[in-house]
């Protein structure tokens, strides 16, 4: 899922263009990422410790850095293919602490959506183990409806965690299967490892030689 729109440079470009295009891979974005990823584990302490309070803190936190890095990739031109992929792993492990830290925190809440939940894994599950299977790296595709699907995920949590409704946790789960959905499609469709593929229609312009990106 996306949140942050840090699409590295060249849109859909293949791996060595875009090594081509920023070759630096020390830089703020890059930093704020692998902060991120380290906040993961620690949002997993705090939820053992039944620190509620600062586990909403370090995911609302987590959410802005996952803004930030994107808007400082783009305005520093410091986007690269690291950056992508550290942006990604990041993500998986921002969700995948919240969901476990939500587990130990609040469990009612997990039984109360779990129907949708386990939907959503499975179909994540797949669509990133048919590309990895296919291209023997994981995708990185940064669609719009995953940015759509991180925003809603994002946002109907920490409205729940200030007292706010849970239907619009429900809604972003489907919106997840979704983009799950779309990215096993795009994956059937593109031959090859493409980055920043923003949806469906420019995978099958991609695949009717009708060229969105250069190889």
């Amino acid at each position: 899922m996306r949140f942050s729109d840090r699409d590295r440079p060249g849109d859909g470009l293949s791996p060595q263009k875009l090594r081509m295009e920023s070759r630096t891979v020390v830089n703020l974005p890059n930093a704020i990422s692998l902060g991120r990823l380290i906040l993961a584990p620690a949002m997993i302490v705090l939820a053992w410790h039944q620190q509620g309070n600062l586990f909403r803190a370090a995911f609302t936190a987590a959410v802005i850095s996952d803004l930030l890095d994107g808007v400082l990739a783009r305005i520093l031109n410091q986007r690269t293919e690291l950056g992508a992929k550290l942006d990604s792993w990041a993500d998986m492990a921002t969700y995948l602490s919240l969901f476990f830290g939500t587990c130990m925190l609040w469990p009612r809440f997990i039984d109360a959506h779990l129907d949708l939940i386990l939907g959503g894994f499975v179909v994540y599950t797949a669509a990133f183990s048919f590309g990895y299977l296919k291209y023997g790296r994981l995708t990185s595709y940064h669609t719009l409806s995953g940015k759509l699907s991180a925003v809603l995920m994002a946002g109907s949590m920490i409205i729940w965690f200030f007292g706010g409704p849970e239907w619009l946790f429900r809604t972003a789960l489907v919106v997840v299967m979704a983009n799950g959905a779309e990215q096993i499609a795009i994956t059937l469709i593109l031959p090859g490892w493409r980055s920043n593929v923003p949806s469906i229609w420019h995978a099958l312009r991609k695949g009717s030689g009708r060229c969105l990106y250069t190889n």
